[in-house]
């Protein structure tokens, strides 16, 4: 029996290598990712989602996804601590004006702390912002 070898169709895939076996691949639609690039993909989706939904429905969607991108890919920051951090600030009615300002939720010491108790109740890593 031969192994199918597939490739990751994410194109922020940050593994060595974008090959992987076709058994241990996450597919989407038609699509093979590894399985952190499908969670990352599907967060930030979430992301512009919940920021159109809720914050600003007439956001530039390319200038909105290059801020997220800029801060998963180039800064280092957990998309899903991204997602909880926007979630936390538009619960908390912290005043959203541009995509921009997504770029503060990694420094925000009351929203480090929110996610690392959150992180703490679930047994999770709450050292991924």
């Amino acid at each position: 029996m031969t192994e199918i070898i597939v490739k990751c169709g994410y194109k922020h895939c940050q593994h060595e290598s974008r090959e992987l076996l076709r058994d241990s691949a996450t597919k989407i639609k038609s699509i093979y990712f590894h399985e952190d690039c499908a969670i990352t993909k599907i967060t930030i989706n979430k992301i512009k989602e919940l920021y159109c939904k809720s914050v600003d429905k007439d956001v530039s969607i390319p200038q909105l996804l290059g801020v997220i991108n800029n801060i998963v890919f180039k800064k280092g920051i957990n998309a899903q601590f991204l997602l909880f951090g926007l979630e936390y600030w538009i619960k908390k009615n912290v005043k959203i004006s541009n995509p921009y300002v997504l770029h503060y939720i990694k420094d925000n010491k009351i929203v480090a702390n929110a996610w690392k108790v959150k992180n703490k109740k679930i047994g999770g890593d709450s050292n991924l912002c």
